[in-house]
């Protein structure tokens, strides 16, 4: 196993524009025991591997007394080999699984006045994952998908999602409309 991560930050103009920036990376490697008393040509220790990597960054301005923008982005990436193997499921009944996903969120806060208050936000969200076999022979080939969620072989996928949003807030007296 062996991990490291930084954080750097400050301001890129004093009282006006900040921004942070944050970087992860894990790594494990961990035995799969196969045994298989008819087949001990396919029993043996299988090593599982993980690499993660996560990273985080965002910008803060303030634009004016009434005006700020922030923008952040995130990373989740990992990728893994040996799944499902141990027990009684060869090497050969394994997979591999590549995973990523990433976002995005810029958010515009504005005072109108004393009173009245609009935050515009705009996100992203890219999320892709990809399996394959360990093995292609016959009689060892997984389907590249299932119906009902085949637990040995999972599915995979892209996804993209966007959003916007537009909050306006007024104060009457004591409350917020």
């Amino acid at each position: 196993r062996s991990s490291w991560g930084a954080t750097l930050g400050g301001p890129l103009s004093p009282d006006r524009a900040f921004f942070f920036a944050s970087v992860e990376r894990l790594d494990t490697t961990s035995p799969a025991t196969v045994a298989i008393a008819a087949r001990p040509d396919l029993s043996g220790t299988e090593p599982q591997t993980t690499g993660r990597t996560l990273a985080f960054a965002k910008a803060d301005l303030a634009a004016s007394p009434r005006q700020h923008l922030s923008l952040s982005y995130r990373y989740d990436g990992r990728s893994q080999t040996n799944l499902g193997v141990g027990g009684g499921a060869a090497a050969s009944y394994g997979y591999a699984q590549t995973t990523r996903s990433e976002g995005a969120v810029l958010t515009h806060q504005a005072t109108v006045s004393g009173t009245a208050f609009n935050e515009l936000r705009l996100t992203y969200l890219g999320w892709n994952q990809d399996s394959s076999p360990n093995s292609t022979l016959p009689g060892q080939q997984h389907p590249s998908y299932s119906l009902g969620g085949n637990p040995r072989f999972p599915q995979g996928g892209k996804e993209l999602r966007v959003g916007i949003s537009d909050v306006h807030s007024l104060q009457l007296g004591s409350h917020f409309v």
